[in-house]
């Protein structure tokens, strides 16, 4: 079976979700951490993800790694349920103390059995 499509993949400060309409608002997107020094430790993000063309469960693994050398500095993993294929399933995770060894380019990734999306 194929892989999930990713059709939104963002790091920011935070996501909303209205109670009512379950409506997700992105809050404070960004793609550079400044730091006078490092090792930096950035104390909170939040990861949101959409993904579609899913079929049945899925193992999902957001990772972060340096570009430079591809070493991880962390992965978490877990699944991802799609009763239809064309279905929206968000990821919404909130990461906290994200340390960035040195100054670099770093990237999040989003796996999904062992496939890069």
């Amino acid at each position: 079976m194929p892989d999930p499509i990713v059709l939104t993949f963002l790091v920011c400060d935070d996501v909303i979700t209205d109670a009512a309409t379950q409506k997700k608002t992105v809050v404070g997107c960004f793609g550079d951490v400044f730091a006078l020094s490092y090792p930096v430790l950035h104390p909170r993000l939040t990861l949101f993800a959409e993904l579609t063309n899913g079929h049945g469960t899925k193992k999902i693994e957001l990772k972060l790694v340096d570009a430079s050398t591809d070493n991880q500095l962390f992965t978490i993993g877990g699944e991802v349920k799609f009763s239809m294929p064309h279905q929206l399933v968000h990821l919404i995770h909130q990461v906290y103390n994200v340390q960035l060894p040195k100054e670099g380019e770093y990237r999040f990734q989003l796996w999904s059995s062992g496939t890069l999306m």
